[in-house]
């Protein structure tokens, strides 16, 4: 946003610093500072640099803001950060920088800025290298480069192959679970050793992980069904009508309205269903999955409530207090049964004033 607004308010920031590097209006330093800056906003190589950096961080914002989702998981993540990782690739290897320069060039000539033909270098020696060249080599691919390495260090070298393995749950390793079995022997070596929340067997793992898939595909057959699709159900073992009736309305009743391949949805389809203790190891893997830090954003956003929590009306609040209102607040997409609350507390100890919620 900063250098978007650099770009379209050039003129008048120019005019902003002759006007402060006048001597006879403003003190020695701010002229000095004026000067300075002005030369250098007035220069080919801010130009071009500002041009570079701008095009650059257009691909990258898309992935900034991706990571401050809150529905952020580890294989959406690994998916976004290979995305970003190619399409820098590809914008540095294409002809991307001659459009590039081409644009800042007639820029130049619009803002009557001078472009020098040659670059000299700094150190000893004095070489020269073509304009063209030196912001191409010494601007564009190291920037690019830079950027490439830093994604490849922290995240898809260190731990690529763990993010990978948690592609089991896409669909399709979950259509062919073969597909899956490297990547959950993988998990298993990784967390069955000294985790007690996933077996250190790989055969039984792995036999659970086909059912759940073979589960959860016929639940998102069930869900993709049209009302026609529903009409002609008809139960293989059931020749009672009502019965049939019956079950087939329970089974529109039950329908869900999100996507099945989603962890954060998988997650909400298991405890629904109550299948948590049907498929242990991977309700465990899913939990694993989900509470990845992959960001400090929600780290961050708890700091933001805090100035609502804690007023100056409140300025004696206890931490524990502070701890709780906290949770609370963070967690208001989470909707909480008064009623149910107030009956545990009522039947906490024995009372003078009777608390229960009677139907």
């Amino acid at each position: 946003a900063v250098l978007e607004a650099f770009s379209v308010l050039y003129e008048p920031i120019v005019l902003s610093l002759e006007t402060l590097s006048d001597k006879g209006i403003f003190e020695p330093k701010t002229v000095s500072e004026a000067n300075g800056l002005l030369n250098y906003v007035s220069s080919f190589e801010c130009l071009i640099t500002s041009e570079v950096v701008l095009k650059i961080l257009s691909i990258t914002k898309v992935y900034c803001d991706f990571l401050q989702s809150k529905e952020l998981n580890l294989t959406q993540f690994h998916k976004m950060t290979q995305l970003v990782f190619k399409t820098l690739e590809k914008f540095k290897t294409g002809s991307n920088f001659n459009t590039l320069y081409e644009n800042v060039l007639i820029k130049a000539k619009d803002l009557e800025i001078f472009v020098p033909e040659n670059v000299r270098l700094s150190g000893r020696g004095s070489k020269v290298e073509p304009t063209k060249e030196y912001f191409k080599v010494r601007l564009f691919d190291q920037s690019i480069e830079y950027l490439l390495g830093e994604i490849k260090e922290r995240i898809l070298n260190e731990s690529s192959e763990l993010i990978s393995a948690f592609g089991i749950f896409q669909k399709e390793n979950l259509s062919n679970p073969s597909e899956a079995k490297r990547h959950i022997q993988f998990l298993v070596n990784f967390y069955g050793v000294d985790d007690e929340d996933v077996s250190g067997n790989f055969d039984l793992v792995f036999n659970e992980y086909k059912y759940f898939a073979n589960w959860i595909l016929k639940m998102e057959k069930i869900e993709n069904l049209t009302h026609d699709e529903f009409s002609n159900l008809r139960l293989v073992d059931s020749d009672d009508e009502e019965e049939f009736d019956f079950i087939l309305s329970d089974i529109k009743k039950s329908r869900y309205k999100f996507n099945f391949f989603d962890l954060s949805e998988m997650y909400k389809i298991l405890s629904k269903e109550r299948m948590e203790n049907s498929f242990p190891n991977v309700f465990n893997l899913i939990c694993i999955c989900l509470v990845f830090a992959l960001s400090s954003n929600s780290c961050e956003r708890s700091f933001s409530p805090l100035r609502l929590i804690k007023s100056y009306l409140r300025s004696t609040m206890k931490q524990d207090r502070l701890s709780a209102l906290a949770i609370i607040r963070l967690n208001k997409d989470i909707i909480i049964d008064v009623g149910k609350i107030l009956d545990d507390f009522g039947k906490a100890k024995k009372r003078r004033i009777y608390l229960l919620f009677l139907d």
